[in-house]
């Protein structure tokens, strides 16, 4: 600008525009400016989505993140107001060695490939909130955390 401005003149400038940016998409009320009205996820099946199947789209579901952050959320169109974005981490997985490993892991997804199963997306809501799983390594926590079990033999 061709005034020189102070770094507390430029953010209260900064607050007062996000201020009317939000009345504006929503109302002069802050208890109506609700986290994931504009920043969601919608996850696409491209195959099926591309051939103008949306049913194994999932979606959309409020979502954090954001660019260049280690919890992912690349918006489509800033400029055009479009906060949501259909990509993120595809896996987080964190691990810490000891006598045995401590794994923790989060896949926005599930434990199923068939649409209609129950865990189809079942791990997605502690995807989308940042909890871990914990990945079990010594039979006995295996056992005790299975929800249930298959059992393969050779012909």
């Amino acid at each position: 600008t061709t005034e020189v401005e102070t770094l507390a003149q430029q953010l209260v400038a900064s607050f007062d525009d996000a201020g009317l940016y939000l009345t504006n998409q929503f109302s002069a009320d802050p208890n109506t400016w609700l986290w994931g009205q504009l920043h969601t996820l919608t996850l696409l099946a491209p195959l099926f989505d591309s051939a103008g199947l949306q049913r194994f789209n999932n979606g959309p579901f409020a979502n954090d993140g954001g660019l260049y952050t280690v919890d992912v959320a690349n918006p489509r169109s800033i400029q055009n107001d479009n906060y949501s974005h259909r990509a993120g981490a595809s896996v987080r997985w964190t691990c810490e060695m000891g006598t045995v490993a401590q794994c923790n892991f989060e896949l926005p997804g599930g434990q199923s490939h068939f649409r209609d199963d129950a865990n189809y997306d079942s791990a997605l809501p502690l995807w989308l909130t940042n909890v871990p799983t914990p990945l079990h390594f010594v039979l006995s926590d295996v056992q005790s955390a299975a929800v249930r079990t298959a059992t393969v033999t050779a012909p």
